[in-house]
């Protein structure tokens, strides 16, 4: 190390000396992921995969863990699993380290896959990265442990969505445990364009049955947003709640039909909801407060005006993933006739697994009983302080 008394005195040596001690007393880089291990979904016996990727002077380690229990012999950027069984499910992540320290990835789950394999999107902007992060088709995808197939494309109307999903059955079909989604592109854009909102429902209506009739049965198609709050959508006056409303419900008339001639199962979720929720209380999502008298959202919910940021994107793929799968909750908890223990809930999707730890510091939790697709365990109590909590390892 150079004194600072020593620096004064040798002006002409500085580069020279602190270029040797920066070479003497280079610290090393810190580990960081830029890539986190994402879900994935399986059925028993599939095999899955798990894969970091991690920065930091080399050489750098890693090391997986699998519900807090490190895996032995699981040292290496990807983990692979084989001949998945149902103990295998649940939380995995892993631990990059290096001579400067370590660092814990995101949790990623091992899920069975009970109910769809893949998500296809077919829409316009909204489905696509446009500000600094992943877009909700991406996140939704990851959540669900599945395989995302997004045809989107800026600025496409109902026949340039058509074009999609032609382009989609050309090459595959949807099966039953395809699910697809649109949302605003096609449609919507019809409507910014001009197009009567009739003329945009007839349309919307004739993508989703050539969709049932090559085999989709598993459709998300959330309601539309209020338009008024897109600062971008300013300069189209004539795109109000009121017209997207009546869209809204024309489409769920036309969605009876459907339903009845191709048995479809259709997931509107409600996204008026949402936005109208952080319309009126945006702190409680971590977004700003719109200045006084504004009436469109800020830049941090549309970083464009007329695109969503990473942040509103997670929000949405939160949404429609808890309309796809309701939040697992407790719905008692208490001794049985012969003095176990008995646990009840709801939600979710099975399997479902109990698990105990007596530290909830620790991080370390360990099953209790088997892996089951009932709503319920019962159990003996082990120590004077436990605590208790219900998974749900399905989708």
């Amino acid at each position: 190390m150079i004194s600072p008394r020593l620096l004064l005195q040798s002006q002409h040596r500085v580069a020279l000396l602190c270029l040797l001690a920066g070479g003497l007393d280079q610290a090393a880089a810190q580990p960081r992921i830029i890539l986190q291990p994402g879900n994935a979904a399986v059925q028993v016996g599939q095999n899955a995969q798990f894969t970091v990727t991690g920065t930091g002077t080399a050489p750098l380690a890693y090391q997986w863990r699998f519900n807090g229990d490190e895996l032995p012999g699981a040292t290496d950027r990807t983990l692979a699993v084989t001949n998945a069984a149902l103990p295998q499910l649940g939380r995995y992540v892993v631990v990059v380290s290096n001579s400067a320290g370590a660092v814990t990835s995101a949790p990623a789950w091992l899920l069975l896959a009970t109910r769809w394999t893949e998500l296809v999107y077919f829409g316009a902007s909204e489905g696509l990265q446009r500000c600094d992060g992943p877009p909700w088709t991406d996140l939704l995808a990851n959540r669900l442990g599945v395989r995302l197939r997004n045809y989107a494309e800026g600025g496409a109307d109902s026949s340039e969505v058509r074009s999609q999903i032609a382009g989609y059955l050309r090459t595959l079909t949807p099966t039953t445990n395809t699910l697809i989604s649109l949302w605003t592109g096609g449609a919507g854009i019809d409507v910014k364009n001009g197009l009567p909102m009739e003329q945009a429902v007839s349309n919307r209506l004739a993508n989703l049955r050539l969709l049932a009739e090559a085999g989709a049965r598993h459709i998300l198609l959330p309601t539309f947003l209020p338009p008024e709050r897109l600062p971008a959508f300013q300069k189209y006056p004539h795109m109000t709640t009121e017209l997207f409303r009546e869209f809204d419900r024309l489409v769920d008339e036309g969605l009876e039909s459907l339903q009845a001639e191709y048995s479809l199962s259709f997931y509107r979720t409600d996204m008026w909801l949402l936005f109208n929720a952080i319309w009126q209380d945006p702190a409680a999502y971590g977004f700003r407060v719109p200045p006084p008298g504004s009436e469109t959202f800020g830049s941090d919910i549309y970083c464009d005006g007329g695109h969503k940021s990473a942040a509103a994107h997670r929000h949405v793929a939160e949404h429609l993933y808890r309309s796809l799968t309701p939040p697992l909750r407790i719905d008692s908890f208490g001794r049985t006739s012969d003095g176990g223990l008995r646990l009840d809930w709801s939600g979710g999707s099975p399997p479902f697994r109990v698990e105990r730890t007596t530290d909830l510091a620790s991080g370390r939790w360990e099953p209790v009983g088997e892996v089951s697709f009932l709503p319920s365990a019962t159990f003996e109590r082990e120590t004077a302080t436990e605590f208790f909590r219900a998974l749900f390892l399905g989708q």
